[in-house]
């Protein structure tokens, strides 16, 4: 019986890392551009209270 390589263990991993971050650059565009711009006045304006205060 000839012996298993782990190489496949190994790119396994990697494609699970590879799609991880496939599907989440794929959340981050399919986020509409007024709910990240919400989001992102909402944070600075939490941020220049707390700075202010």
């Amino acid at each position: 019986m000839p012996k298993r390589s782990r190489t496949p263990s190994t790119n396994k991993w990697r494609f699970v890392a590879s799609r991880v971050a496939l599907v989440a650059q794929n959340l981050i565009f399919s986020t509409p551009r007024f709910a990240i711009s919400a989001a992102n006045l909402s944070t600075a304006a939490s941020v220049r209270v707390m700075a202010s205060g």
